[in-house]
């Protein structure tokens, strides 16, 4: 438990430097280009923007600044993975990434059995689990070299908002 608490402090007091947040910045563009790929590709999404209002899209990027970005992040990266200051061994680093990246992947489809039903067709679909394995790399990628809980939180965050925006992504159902 300590050492929850430990990550969780370092992690929310941490913020990173400029070089940081521009490295954080080509990862997220690199896993946007990714992305696009594999969307482009499956053609399982295409380009279409939300029919909500102004006011129901402020408060979907809001919505999403809790969940999935606020939770998920605090656990997949932050209480998952070490934090850079703990001397650990490269290999058990890799095995956490991994543990972290599996239980990220196989939560989507299972969140969509038990409580989001709707979301099946996506949630289950190969092509959206890829998108979900580059994003946990992403983040992961951006908690491990930084220390911090913002660069993964905002990388999740800006994900879900342009998807549910410019792609037709869930939309909470603010649009009922």
């Amino acid at each position: 438990m300590e050492i929850f608490l430990y990550r969780l402090k370092l992690a929310f007091n941490s913020f990173p430097s400029p070089q940081e947040w521009l490295l954080c910045l080509g990862i997220f563009f690199i896993y946007a280009l990714i992305t696009l790929v594999i969307l482009w590709r499956s053609r399982v999404f295409s380009f279409a923007l939300s029919p909500l209002s102004l006011r129901y899209l402020f408060l979907l990027a809001f919505i999403a600044l809790i969940s999935p970005s606020l939770l998920e992040e605090t656990f997949y990266r932050v209480l998952l993975l070490p934090h850079p200051s703990e001397a650990l061994i490269w290999w058990k680093v890799l095995g956490l990434t991994v543990l972290s990246l599996s239980l990220f992947i196989l939560a989507h489809p299972l969140l969509a059995y038990s409580l989001l039903k709707s979301y099946r067709p996506i949630f289950y679909h190969k092509s959206f689990l890829h998108i979900v394995f580059w994003l946990g790399l992403a983040c992961s990628s951006s908690y491990l070299l930084t220390g911090s809980f913002w660069p993964p939180f905002l990388i999740h965050w800006l994900t879900i908002v342009l998807w549910k925006t410019f792609f037709k992504g869930p939309d909470f159902g603010l649009g009922q």
